[in-house]
């Protein structure tokens, strides 16, 4: 796609139009508010950088999503995550009281 130069005043509604998109309800917002301006991705990306306007695809925690769905994938992530910490906190509780258990008829466990 040839990229148009933006006037200062498309610019500002680019970014403006950026700002107000939800990438939640609407995964294309970049490339289309790109589209509608005639201009390329990576110029709507400068533009959105020259603004200090933080990409929607950039986390507060510093990572970036690549792929769609990965909201989804994180939140499984985490969901597995949990209950492997779960399972791993219950087993070590069974652990300890077989321990002590040993330690009552006598017998030291065998670590």
């Amino acid at each position: 796609m040839p990229t148009r130069k933006l006037s200062p005043e498309d610019e500002r509604r680019l970014a403006q139009a950026y700002e107000a998109w939800d990438p939640t309800g609407d995964p294309g917002g970049l490339e289309q508010i790109a589209e509608g301006f005639g201009v390329s991705r990576q110029t709507a990306y400068a533009v959105i950088k020259k603004y200090g306007i933080r990409p929607k695809s950039h986390r507060e925690d510093g990572t970036v999503d690549l792929l769609p769905g990965a909201d989804m994938t994180r939140a499984m992530a985490n969901q597995a995550l949990d209950a492997l910490i779960r399972n791993l906190v219950e087993a070590q509780q069974k652990v300890d009281n077989l321990r002590r258990q040993l330690r009552d008829v006598g017998e030291e466990p065998n670590y």
